[in-house]
């Protein structure tokens, strides 16, 4: 099971991923968010 989004390890892609999601939920645009296309993103970042 990959952890990490581009790499086995925590990568620029993880550090660069993290505020867009937070900003999503922050300001409750979830609808730009599909966990369901996506689920290991959405494991990733859960």
């Amino acid at each position: 099971m990959q952890l990490w989004l581009a790499h086995e390890e925590y990568s620029l892609a993880d550090i660069a991923m993290v505020p867009f999601f937070e900003r999503f939920e922050v300001n409750e645009l979830t609808g730009l968010v599909d966990w369901e296309r996506r689920p290991a993103v959405g494991d990733w970042y859960r």
